[in-house]
């Protein structure tokens, strides 16, 4: 009985890293596209479940010059970000989350600002469209 268990034991825990593996190449690939779409410094910090840590970009003083960066900002921190549309021209606020902010905070304001980064890359794939169109 011993043994199976200790099969399925291993069986999870090799799902489970290929699983991470996965995941973390998609934070990766997605945290380039981010950059190099939207022309904005990004950058990614993944720590994975045995506490080994990987960053995008690969350089760590890339990321420590931008995370840096982020903490220097000056009190516009406290001000809402405000995200252009190119075609329509309504402007759309992305609170920022300041202070001791919980889990929830962070995650709906993560949420919010990838839906916003979304809406801007499709609106530059449908300016980019209508590019090669003319």
């Amino acid at each position: 009985m011993k043994n199976t268990t200790n099969k399925k034991d291993k069986s999870a825990l090799k799902a489970e890293r290929k699983s991470f593996k996965m995941q973390k190449e998609s934070i990766k690939k997605q945290t380039k596209e981010l950059s190099e779409i939207c022309n904005v410094k990004a950058c990614a910090v993944i720590i994975g479940p045995d506490g080994t840590i990987e960053t995008w970009p690969e350089n760590r003083n890339d990321v420590r010059e931008l995370i840096q960066a982020y903490k220097n900002r000056g009190p516009e921190k406290e001000q809402p970000q405000e995200l252009d549309g190119d075609n329509d021209k309504t402007k759309e606020t992305v609170s920022v989350v300041s202070g001791n902010p919980t889990k929830e905070e962070i995650l709906r304001s993560i949420d919010a600002k990838l839906a916003e980064v979304r809406k801007r890359i499709q609106i530059l794939k449908a300016n980019e469209m209508k590019k090669t169109e003319s």
